[in-house]
């Protein structure tokens, strides 16, 4: 949820709970630190989430710190495996790619904004 409603890359899924507000993460990125707005439903599940994150420091938590982006990978791998849908090509760049189309196709798309997402 949270990739397709942001955009972001794999490597920016590397968020701390201080990066979590109600109606936006802070994204730290390859263009440097950005506010990425989320949906409603998005920030629910970000605090349920929360709520059962035992004070872990990440959002994403993997055995030994932040789930990594060859992480996020892995775990998409596997729901794609379990959804039988093993021959289809499906990365993070793939939700990134629909997310990009989808804002487009919205008719509220302004470039600069999609530019800076």
């Amino acid at each position: 949820t949270l990739l397709l409603d942001t955009g972001i890359r794999a490597q920016e899924c590397c968020l701390a709970w201080d990066d979590v507000r109600p109606n936006y993460i802070i994204v730290n990125g390859k263009t440097g630190e950005r506010d990425v707005p989320i949906h409603e439903k998005t920030s629910h599940l970000l605090q349920s989430l929360k709520a059962q994150s035992n004070h872990n420091h990440y959002v994403f938590q993997g055995k030994r710190g932040p789930l990594t982006s060859q992480g996020i990978y892995k775990v998409i791998r596997r729901i794609c495996h379990q959804a039988n849908m093993d021959g289809r090509r499906s990365s993070p760049q793939t939700f990134r790619h629909t997310f990009g189309t989808e804002y487009a196709a919205s008719g509220s798309c302004d470039p600069k904004s999609l530019q800076d997402i």
